[in-house]
């Protein structure tokens, strides 16, 4: 919260409420000037004097000297551009002498600049302070994590690396929204996805374990293909949904579940039906899938074919299906919320029974002892695999009917400080964790050493850097309340 001066008295000020931490400016009080008898009298005592500098809500003083020059420096942070600054000329321990203000703005003291300040008397003048003031941006820690993340694919693992999924208290979305936001605003989020496949490739040991579980990587992901790739997941939804909700008949296929009066040859072959115009709707309606996502599809052939060569199908399933079109069917309304009050429990359960169907046809597995009731479904897997499989060459192939773009024009608006304030804090609370994960990088592979030990450096300095700022921001808003308050209870001189 920063107070500035409005129009009337020094003590006539309005407040902004903007906490965003943009810098230091550091002020050299240096020596005041006699320009009246009344200060000449107030100067000759021998009790001694300091200078009182406020900006908004951040007080701090000078040391007491019996003669008018300090040469002290005194530190703010700086939350506005453009802010106001009060010098007030003490005697003794409290008694006001003097006071001025003056606004400065941040960018005209990044080279430094000498101030004269007019001291008043019951709005007379009685004579000047000198002071020097600098502002340091702190952007640069900003500016750092930016390109730590943009730049430093290493940095990104590292990160992912770091996430403790037992944790209850600490929800993968947090840094997950914060990488997201900050390579969208960048218009680099395929980049990120193509990176997110490595890395997910990389740290499983065998395929099946790829993108299973709800890291933030994962989370980035799905929310990724999810919202890029709505135009499709619309067009099928709307195919298929007013057929599951119309349907009389029931689909049940767990004999524990199937209702007295169903037969369960019928229910299987409303199953049947149901999931041929399931897959119709999905592998007709290929070309309207997404450009980004059918490149995103072709990397990860390149990596599964170098990681898990002959299981392209199962990596690419993965996106696809389990992380893209798979969570969709579950929960339509999701896409098309207009359908969210005819998602009744029969029509829901349907859902679910043809997700199953259609991950062990993207999985090329059949059903067997752990859902035997299931096993009923397996001829109907056989004879649609070769339409997979020409679905997933049509997407890899296609190059027509581009989408509209999602694209903004980010570069217009700043990066949110949240994604700052985000990665920040994930890097205080993780920083042990971060440097346990470089360790175990160095030991696992001494290729990477040399970029690792720098990156290791540069980390350091900067989550020292994010600390300190942090302090002093702390430091600096601590008197929030009884700043204000004196503040406002105090009168002009």
């Amino acid at each position: 919260m920063i107070m500035f001066p409005g129009k009337g008295s020094s003590s006539d000020l309005r407040i902004i409420t903007n906490e965003e931490l943009i810098g230091n400016v550091t002020i050299r009080v240096t020596q005041a000037y006699q320009g009246s008898k009344i200060l000449k009298k107030e100067w000759g005592t021998k009790t001694g004097f300091y200078m009182n500098l406020q900006l908004g809500s951040q007080e701090q003083k000078t040391s007491i000297t019996s003669q008018p020059s300090w040469n002290e420096n005194l530190e703010f942070s700086v939350f506005q551009y453009k802010f106001a600054c009060t010098a007030t000329l003490c005697k003794g321990s409290s008694k006001k002498i003097g006071q001025g203000s003056v606004v400065l703005e941040a960018p005209a003291l990044i080279d430094g600049q000498l101030i004269s300040l007019n001291l008043l008397q019951k709005k007379k003048p009685i004579g000047q302070i000198k002071l020097y003031a600098k502002f340091t941006r702190l952007k640069n820690i900003n500016t750092d994590l930016e390109s730590l993340a943009l730049t430093q694919p290493l940095f990104l693992s590292i990160l992912f690396d770091a996430y403790d999924p037992t944790s209850a208290s600490e929800p993968p979305d947090i840094i997950a929204m914060a990488l997201y936001e900050l390579f969208s605003h960048h218009d680099r989020l395929l980049d990120l996805m193509k990176y997110i496949i490595r890395y997910e490739a990389d740290r499983v040991d065998e395929i099946a374990l790829m993108l299973r579980d709800e890291s933030p990587s994962v989370r980035i992901l799905s929310k990724y293909v999810r919202l890029t790739g709505e135009e499709f997941l619309v067009k099928f939804i709307k195919i298929i949904l007013p057929s599951i909700i119309s349907e009389k008949g029931s689909v049940e296929l767990d004999p524990s579940k199937i209702d007295p009066r169903d037969e369960i040859t019928q229910n299987q072959t409303n199953m049947i039906e149901k999931a041929n115009l399931l897959f119709t709707a999905i592998f007709s309606n290929f070309m309207y899938i997404h450009p980004n996502i059918r490149e995103l599809c072709r990397e990860i052939i390149r990596v599964i074919t170098v990681r898990f060569p002959s299981q392209e199908s199962i990596g690419l399933g993965g996106v696809i299906f389990l992380r893209y079109i798979s969570p969709c069917i579950v929960a339509p309304d999701s896409v098309v919320p207009t359908y969210k009050d005819d998602l009744v429990p029969k029509v829901r359960r349907t859902l679910v029974l043809l997700t199953k169907i259609l991950q062990a046809l993207s999985n090329n597995v059949m059903f067997g002892e752990k859902e035997p009731f299931m096993v009923c479904m397996n001829d109907l897997l056989d004879q649609n695999r070769p339409k997979m499989q020409k679905f997933i060459e049509d997407i890899l192939n296609c190059q027509s009917i581009p989408a509209t773009s999602t694209v903004t024009d980010c570069e217009l608006s700043p990066v949110p400080t949240t994604v700052f304030e985000n990665l920040s804090n994930y890097l205080i609370n993780h920083n042990d964790k971060i440097f346990d994960c470089i360790e175990k990088r160095l030991t696992k592979n001494q290729s990477d050493e040399k970029e690792l030990s720098s990156l290791s450096k540069r980390l350091k300095t900067l989550i020292e850097g994010i600390k300190s700022s942090k302090a002093k921001l702390t430091s600096s808003t601590s008197s929030l309340s009884s700043s204000t308050s004196s503040l406002s209870a105090s009168s002009p001189i």
